[in-house]
């Protein structure tokens, strides 16, 4: 397999800084179908009737939580899948992957998720491809289980701890990030704190995020 770009090792030096993303490039020489192997498409990840499955193993493996702390919880980690393999790729090459749904496919059983990469390629921006290709139809599929300030919320509390994870907390792209339009109003960057609760607290956890917009977890 050819791999110029040095793809393959920048994602294997990303799922070593963080397990939960796990991306694989597709054998280009290979003529088997990705569904051989288990892949789904990703469209489905942009359906109701795709999501309300997922949703609804999150719910049971979180001890029969609400279908809103599921649907908070399944994006939330869906966001920081994104960003982690977005910025990765972004500070190794200087651009983003193309995030494209086409070239991409997932398999996972609520308790893994993995990631083929059919059409490697990079992308525009960070902000076109996690937020306009990814998270915007997402989000759209999730309408009426969990609020969108919520899943903005998310989204911007995933952004900045990819960064750490990745290393670069502080680079300047992170900030740009922020200011973009569904972002802006969701976190608050000079308090690095979320500006709504993604409702993890409602779970057996009982307890906040670091980042969370409440100061106690509420009574009752």
């Amino acid at each position: 397999m050819t791999d110029p770009a040095g793809l393959g090792e920048i994602l294997r030096a990303i799922g070593e800084r963080s397990p939960l993303t796990v991306v694989r490039l597709a054998d280009p020489e290979s003529t088997a179908e990705p569904a051989d192997g288990g892949w789904r498409p990703w469209s489905q990840l942009y359906t109701r009737s795709g999501l309300e499955p997922e949703v609804a193993d999150i719910a049971r493996r979180l001890g029969g939580a609400e279908i809103r702390v599921a649907a908070s919880t399944l994006q939330f980690s869906h966001a920081a899948r994104m960003w982690t393999f977005a910025l990765g790729v972004h500070f190794a090459t200087g651009r983003p992957p193309d995030l494209s749904a086409a070239g991409l496919w997932w398999r996972g059983d609520g308790s893994t998720f993995e990631m083929l990469w059919t059409r490697p390629a990079l992308g525009a921006s960070p902000a076109t491809e996690v937020l306009t290709r990814q998270l915007t139809p997402y989000h759209a599929a999730m309408a009426g289980m969990v609020s969108e300030r919520v899943l903005w919320g998310n989204a911007a509390s995933a952004l900045t701890g990819a960064a750490l994870v990745l290393g670069r907390p502080a680079d300047p792209i992170v900030g740009r990030l922020l200011a973009e339009p569904q972002l802006r109003d969701a976190y608050d960057p000079i308090a690095r704190r979320r500006r709504s609760c993604c409702l993890f607290y409602r779970t057996n956890s009982l307890g906040l995020c670091g980042d969370c917009v409440l100061d106690a977890v509420p009574a009752g």
